[in-house]
């Protein structure tokens, strides 16, 4: 049953589709050991200004396929970038699960903190789709300065309900993946910045608002008009990248170093 619920939950892409420098960002390959000694693999693309973001990928592909918007947020913040590949997920070792995920987000903040010198006051955690859950889980836990999620989920079985719902009551009892966002949040002592695209085909827009209400404040809402699962950045355009900007300016500080 559980290795049927993770194929339903996972879908882990082995391929790269680029690199970084396919679009012209320096980046230096890096390999990250969790405590249950999983070796994951990253991208570390430095910035100019002084703020790091560690970005949580969704639960399809790998890290090459957010590179786009990793991009624009880059271009957009100026601040340095860890992208990282979940174990079972690109390069990285081992099978996915709700547990392995939040090891191997414990990982990537203990790298960047230990082996990057970047201070948590300047730490910014970028979470979308199931990223946003393994995000909100590790700001729980290691408190970063701002926690950014986009079009987030409130937990697996409040989607599954309102996906499935002549299933749920069958399915969602025997579910051993929680992902319990709303539940979490409650945990979480740093401003929140939500965006939903009104468009979202897999997550429903209602859902995102759900995890706004549920954050603790400051917080900042952000719906995306027209807007899917996988195209918010481009969607939502230049308005979107200053909304985020202004957001990390107010709660984080200015982009560039000093």
């Amino acid at each position: 049953m559980f290795g049927l619920e993770r194929r339903l939950v996972y879908f882990p892409d082995r391929t790269h589709l680029r690199t970084p420098a396919s679009i012209g960002l320096e980046f230096e390959d890096v390999w990250i050991t969790t405590s249950d000694k999983e070796l994951l693999h990253a991208w570390w693309v430095p910035g100019t200004g002084r703020n790091a973001m560690i970005l949580f990928h969704g639960n399809a592909g790998n890290i090459s396929f957010r590179l786009g918007e990793a991009a624009l947020l880059r271009g957009r913040l100026q601040a340095s970038m860890l992208l990282f590949d979940y174990r079972g997920y690109g390069l990285s070792t081992g099978h996915p699960s709700e547990a392995g995920t939040r090891l191997d987000a414990e990982a990537a903040a203990r790298w960047l903190v230990a082996e990057r010198q970047i201070s948590t006051e300047r730490l910014i955690y970028f979470g979308r789709s199931l990223g946003a859950a393994v995000a909100t889980h590790l700001a729980s836990e290691v408190r970063p300065a701002a926690l950014i999620l986009e079009s987030p989920l409130p937990s697996v079985a409040r989607l599954t309900r309102l996906s499935y719902p002549w299933l749920a009551p069958v399915i969602a009892p025997l579910m051993v993946t929680r992902y319990d966002t709303l539940g979490v949040l409650k945990a979480v002592k740093c401003p929140v910045f939500v965006a939903h695209g009104d468009d979202d085909e897999v997550i429903p827009f209602e859902l995102g608002r759900e995890v706004f209400e549920a954050a603790g404040e400051p917080k900042v809402w952000y719906p995306v008009a027209g807007g899917g699962h996988n195209d918010m950045a481009v969607v939502g355009g230049t308005t979107y990248l200053e909304a985020i900007e202004a957001f990390v300016t107010e709660h984080v500080g200015g982009s560039m170093a000093a």
